[in-house]
């Protein structure tokens, strides 16, 4: 997926996750100057790569995944 950033973050995965995480405050942010507690976001990325179901993923995976994307946005309290 690093083609599709910008040349400073190409082969710098903390560079791109720190950008990543400013959006998700900058949208919260919009979010809440609009008066919304939510906002929709791609969040099936992190399994995106799994979505055509051949071959076969592992059983389990999708749990896996959505397990681990909860642990990462309960990184980041208070957003909304």
């Amino acid at each position: 997926m690093t083609a599709l950033h910008t040349p400073e973050f190409r082969g710098n995965s903390k560079a791109r996750t720190e950008w990543a995480v400013q959006q998700l405050k900058y949208a919260a942010k919009a979010s809440q100057n609009l008066e919304l507690n939510a906002h929709a976001t791609f969040s099936g990325s992190l399994l995106w790569h799994t979505f055509h179901p051949w071959p076969q993923r592992p059983a389990g995976l999708v749990d896996e995944g959505f397990t681990e994307l909860a642990k990462k946005m309960d990184t980041y309290p208070g957003l909304f």
